[in-house]
């Protein structure tokens, strides 16, 4: 076992026992609390779709032959390593956009269409049709992580933490470099005001990608928290 499953792990564990000591999964993670616009959702749109490559990024054509996989692999792992390097944020954040093309890709047009539809779902706020079309996802493919992932975000908009978290250990076991898929982690355990454990979630997003602005502005919110609180 990789040390990111063993993390995850260590976390979804402390999450579990804080909440059941009994059932892993039978209560669930406690609700968020009320918000002031009860129809604004709880994630932004940049954590819930991220972004893909422009036309001027386009991808390299890695074909649809016996070794697309291994070609696809080979890209992911030369683009992660040019990530982690990666100083300058912008070029970063362009790298990103390249892996997320990469991760996005499935293999399979159906599946493409329906991931489609349920990110047109999930823009127009109509989470119970996107989880839907991502229910057939994980289904028909569930080797595709970034349906699981996806999957996981509607269930954080519909307040299903619990299956978030089931959903999201499942995304990071397919692919553990899932940096979007850690903030998430991280976003859920601050929802739930177990912010020592977000931090965690954030730091090992940022070992993978160093310049995610996102995640480096809530270890900065959190450590200011706790500096605050311990003067």
């Amino acid at each position: 076992m990789n040390k990111w499953k063993i993390r995850f792990f260590i976390i979804s564990l402390s999450i579990i026992t804080a909440v059941s000591p009994a059932t892993v999964f039978s209560q669930g993670l406690p609700e968020l609390p009320p918000q002031e616009d009860p129809d604004s959702p709880p994630l932004s749109p940049e954590d819930m779709i991220p972004d893909k490559p422009s036309r001027e990024e386009a991808l390299p054509d890695l074909g649809k032959d016996q070794n697309a996989a291994q070609k696809k692999q080979a890209e992911l792992d030369h683009l992660l390593a040019v990530l982690k390097r990666t100083a300058n944020q912008k070029e970063a954040a362009k790298i990103s956009r390249q892996i997320q093309g990469l991760w996005s890709q499935s293999g399979s047009d159906t599946i493409d269409l329906l991931m489609q539809w349920a990110e047109d779902g999930i823009n127009q706020q109509d989470y119970a049709r996107a989880l839907d079309f991502l229910d057939n996802v994980v289904a028909l493919q569930p080797d595709y992580a970034e349906g699981w992932a996806r999957r996981a975000v509607v269930h954080v908009q519909l307040n299903d933490l619990t299956l978030a978290m089931s959903d999201l250990h499942r995304s990071l076991s397919l692919e553990p470099r899932n940096y979007n898929a850690l903030f998430l982690v991280g976003s859920i355990l601050e929802m739930t005001g177990r912010n020592k454990l977000a931090l965690h979630a954030y730091e090992d997003a940022l070992k993978i990608y160093p310049q995610m602005q996102r995640a480096q502005k809530r270890v900065g919110d959190i450590l200011e928290e706790q500096t605050g609180r311990a003067i």
